[in-house]
């Protein structure tokens, strides 16, 4: 398995790895089948493709510590409470294809745990390398996940 680090830029065949069920509140894959217990459960924002993700981990190693995938988007680049623009002068692309090359918003709102199996398949193909870029992020990340509570 590849080493990965905070502020790696992979792409991921699924994200999110699982939603919890409103219903029974079991975690069940939403690109393959609904919830056993037959609750509807409304989704949005999911898609079954391939999608860029700025992977977030706590400490130096992802198998000690918490893991965040935060999903990134090339449409409607803005910025507010959850959401942060990066331009390609915040990146350091780590292959030729420029396909990838391109603007993107971090959608913290979006975020999910990540853990070892979804990282096994993937490929770093970049990092994000502004430091303040990194700061906004995190503490928009933090303030999602904690409000004014930190």
């Amino acid at each position: 398995m590849s080493q990965f680090f905070k502020w790696d830029i992979i792409y991921t065949s699924k994200f999110p790895e699982s939603i919890q069920c409103g219903g029974c509140k079991n975690f069940f894959m939403p690109c393959k089948s609904s919830c056993e217990c037959g609750y509807e459960n409304n989704i949005s924002n999911i898609v079954d493709k391939i999608r860029p993700i700025l992977l977030w981990i706590d400490k130096n190693n992802w198998r000690d510590s918490m893991a965040f995938a935060i999903l990134l988007s090339a449409s409607r680049i803005l910025e507010n409470d959850y959401n942060e623009p990066i331009y390609l002068s915040d990146y350091k692309f780590k292959h030729k294809n420029n396909i990838y090359n391109r603007p993107m918003r971090a959608m913290i709102h979006q975020s999910t745990r990540i853990d070892g199996n979804i990282l096994k398949k993937d490929k770093i193909i970049g990092k994000l390398t502004n430091l303040v870029k990194m700061r906004k992020i995190e503490d928009k990340l933090f303030n999602w996940m904690f409000g004014d509570k930190r």
